[in-house]
């Protein structure tokens, strides 16, 4: 605004140097807006990184990226584009959270129309609680807070569990 601050003591936003791997359709047909693709190519960078492990035996941990817009931001297709990429760099495991469980629809709607309707989504709370997730199941698996936070019965693993072995 005129004043004489200088310029050079503001801190600088890192931008990430990231290879994007989505089908080129869905940028040249728009099927995500420059907005949505700023947070696929931000997930990417991140998930490309792998933090240690908190103990010396823990084995390192993909690191992750969290979206917070508000509501009709399109923070499901900014998801899929982002599954979109990782699953071009060979990552085909996905967990999708949501609040409702009638979000899944949207979730698949949104999955097809940028271009990923082979990619399967399955219901978590369909998976019996003392049950497991195929370990060679690959696509995304769906889950409500309130499924995540089901207290198991007995020596069943809870569902953070059952993901995590997966």
């Amino acid at each position: 605004y005129g004043d004489h601050r200088d310029l050079h003591s503001f801190p600088t936003r890192r931008l990430p140097i990231y290879d994007i791997k989505v089908p080129r359709k869905m940028v040249t047909e728009g099927m995500l807006s420059e907005a949505q693709l700023e947070q696929v190519i931000y997930a990417g960078a991140a998930h490309s990184e792998m933090l240690p492990g908190l103990a010396a035996d823990e084995p390192a941990r993909r690191k992750g990226y969290y979206i917070g817009d508000g509501t009709g931001g399109g923070k499901t297709r900014e998801i899929a584009g982002i599954i979109a990429d990782n699953w071009a760099q060979g990552r085909k495991k996905h967990i999708l959270i949501s609040k409702d469980k009638k979000l899944i629809k949207g979730a698949r709607r949104d999955f097809d129309n940028v271009g990923m309707k082979g990619v399967q989504i399955e219901d978590l709370g369909k998976t019996k609680a003392a049950g497991q997730i195929k370990k060679d199941y690959q696509g995304v698996q769906f889950s409500t807070y309130s499924t995540l936070g089901t207290t198991p019965k007995g020596d069943a693993k809870s569902r953070v569990e059952q993901l995590v072995d997966w």
